[in-house]
């Protein structure tokens, strides 16, 4: 059963991964990051079955903006039904650069109107959270970027609307020859 799902997988990954390759070259990125990831092992949380998690992440800079799209796939042929997928989408409207502008210097970067779709698809959830707000990139030191979002969240699953803070960030550093980074987000 694990082999049936790794084999759907890798060929879904591929063709998504084509799919988006090839859109991205036909638009004029300034940077573009991509990564794809195949994890497979115990989720405890998730129940006492081994599970697979794809995740497909890119991040795109425009000249007047950005925006930032991933989806992990979780066992989505699974017997019980607990597999699913989550999408997450955020453009960002650079404020600055749209008015003729260049990024500053200073400690704020640049400012945007950021807009953000979440989408939950399982046997038991089915749900789009959107969002939208302003955001801002700090210019940190040590930091590749440091990104600040503040936004308006109306999650259907909740009576009232919300307020949600994101910080996402980009670190890096070497040890030896060799070069990592620390990055990460917190919501």
């Amino acid at each position: 059963m694990m082999t049936g799902f790794l084999t759907r997988l890798g060929v879904t990954a591929a063709i998504t991964a084509f799919g988006l390759a090839s859109a991205l070259q036909a638009n004029a990125a300034v940077f573009s990051s991509t990564k794809v990831e195949l994890l497979y092992g115990d989720y405890h949380e998730r129940g006492d079955e081994k599970q697979g998690i794809f995740t497909f992440a890119n991040a795109t800079g425009f000249k007047y903006g950005d925006s930032y799209f991933f989806i992990d796939a979780v066992d989505v042929d699974d017997r019980d039904e607990t597999g699913g997928m989550h999408l997450e989408f955020g453009p960002r409207l650079s404020l600055v650069r749209a008015f003729g502008g260049k990024p500053s210097e200073g400690f704020f970067k640049d400012f945007y109107l950021i807009a953000q779709a979440d989408l939950d698809a399982n046997a038991f959830n089915q749900r789009t959270t959107l969002m939208g707000g302003v955001s801002t990139d700090l210019n940190l030191p040590g930091f590749a970027f440091f990104k600040v979002h503040v936004q308006y969240r109306d999650d259907p699953e909740f009576d009232d609307e919300s307020v949600q803070l994101n910080l996402v960030w980009n670190a890096p550093f070497s040890i030896g020859g060799a070069k990592f980074s620390f990055e990460g987000f917190a919501d």
